[in-house]
């Protein structure tokens, strides 16, 4: 898969999209970092995947269904983002 990522980028943006949610979304963000043993030093974009995958499941009692799946869909948009060769190559797009 392709090796270019932008970690710092990528966290960035999704702290601030959880931010604007509710500031409790970050310590959610730090919980899972923590969980899954990884930082923006050792983070591939897969283990973005898998952190994206945590956060959305931890959040999903109280933003119900509806709200996981379009935070799903923009934090995966922010993956994306910084992690263009990775889709191109996983997802054909």
């Amino acid at each position: 898969m392709g090796d270019e990522f932008d970690c710092d980028g990528f966290m960035d943006a999704i702290c601030e999209r959880l931010g604007k949610v509710a500031e409790i979304n970050l310590y959610v963000l730090k919980k899972q970092l923590r969980t899954l043993g990884i930082t923006c030093d050792n983070m591939t974009p897969s283990d973005a995947e898998r952190l994206i995958d945590g956060v959305v499941k931890a959040i999903s009692s109280w933003v119900g269904a509806e709200g996981s799946r379009r935070l799903r869909m923009a934090l995966r948009s922010e993956l994306r983002k910084y992690a263009p060769e990775y889709f191109r190559e996983k997802y054909g797009v």
